[in-house]
């Protein structure tokens, strides 16, 4: 897992989430605040250290434009910057509304 040093907060947070829910083990890579420009870069450096295929897990409709233009598969979350509705008009493909939604749908994906 990247460690964060412009958002220790955010990320600290997003990993007792993960720890909370019992799918911590799920993810081997994440990166928060990432500049409204930059998602593109950020995807590509993503591939670049996995070297390997990925599920990206997002909250916003940039998310979802940056994942479709790379052909990389998107898990939107419903509590996040944006709201269900809101990715729902954007055709997000998969929507999840709670952590277990998170982990069955990137079963989903992965399979």
């Amino acid at each position: 897992m990247e460690l964060f040093r412009k958002l220790p907060y955010l990320a600290w947070f997003l990993r007792k989430l993960l720890k909370r829910n019992g799918i911590e083990s799920y993810f081997s890579y994440m990166r928060t605040k990432v500049p409204l420009f930059k998602k593109k870069k950020a995807i590509q450096k993503a591939k670049h250290q996995l070297k390997s295929d990925f599920i990206y897990v997002g909250d916003e409709l940039r998310d979802i434009e940056v994942c479709r233009k790379n052909n990389i598969p998107i898990v939107s979350v419903s509590w996040g910057f944006n709201s269900a509705e809101s990715l729902q008009k954007h055709n997000p493909g998969l929507v999840a509304k709670s952590a277990e939604d998170v982990v069955r749908l990137c079963s989903t994906c992965s399979s």
